[in-house]
């Protein structure tokens, strides 16, 4: 489910957390004998050298920078948040919270700050042992029908630009798309994995999450019909 080629994907649990495991004295985001895993890429060329990865890194210096910004990724059109590092994740003061503002604000501010789309999107479990099965065939049974059924919820989360929200003016205290002439679309995915003993093949499936800052209209004149005659773009 993992490739080395990606990053690992995140689960976060109903606390907004990003869920980790250091047992094996590295950051791992899932778990062995998982009955359902989160996938971080959604293909591989045929001679196996070009992988599609679902994340990005986010990288291990936060106490280095003294920062836990993760705007880099954040602010990625088709990444969510991930890890691929040697060593133990290590926020700033352990905090692993996607609520945590200083994750969301960049830590030089330009120009760009304002406009920037930060958006990544995650399963939700409780902890990654729950995803886990621990009887001795390492097999979880599923039993039909909609009171035994496995729900996984997913969060989005968004914020419309990387400035610090306790700043004073424009952009900061609100944001104003009134003017705005061009729209940021960021498209991120999920691949979950299922494997069907039963069936000796497994089930998998994406989903595609297609996120606009805003929704653009315009007004333009096609010339060849009566100039009285206008069409929306």
């Amino acid at each position: 489910m993992y490739n080395t080629g990606a990053p690992q994907t995140f689960w976060v649990n109903d606390k907004d957390e990003l869920l980790t495991s250091a047992s094996t004295g590295q950051t791992r985001t899932q778990l062995n004998n998982q009955f359902v895993w989160n996938v971080n890429f959604e293909s591989v060329n045929d001679s196996q050298t070009v992988v599609t990865k679902l994340a990005e890194n986010i990288g291990n210096s936060f106490i280095t920078n003294d920062s836990n910004s993760i705007t880099s990724v954040l602010s990625s059109s088709e990444f969510n948040v991930g890890y691929n590092e040697t060593s133990i994740l290590a926020f700033k003061g352990n905090n692993k919270s996607l609520l945590d503002t200083l994750k969301w604000i960049d830590p030089t501010t330009s120009v760009a700050s304002q406009t920037k789309l930060l958006t990544t999107i995650h399963p939700v479990s409780p902890t990654l042992e729950s995803l886990t099965e621990t009887n001795t065939e390492k097999v979880k049974t599923i039993n039909g029908g909609d009171n035994k059924s496995i729900i996984i919820p997913i969060n989005i989360y968004f914020k419309m630009n990387s400035l610090d929200t306790n700043q004073a003016g424009l952009d900061s205290e609100y944001i104003d798309l009134n003017s705005t002439v061009s729209s940021i679309r960021h498209v991120k995915k999920l691949k979950f994995f299922l494997e069907n003993e039963s069936d000796n093949k497994p089930f998998q499936f994406s989903i595609k999450f297609n996120i606009n800052r805003s929704r653009i209209s315009g007004m333009s004149m096609d010339p060849s019909r009566n100039s009285n005659n206008f069409e929306l773009a």
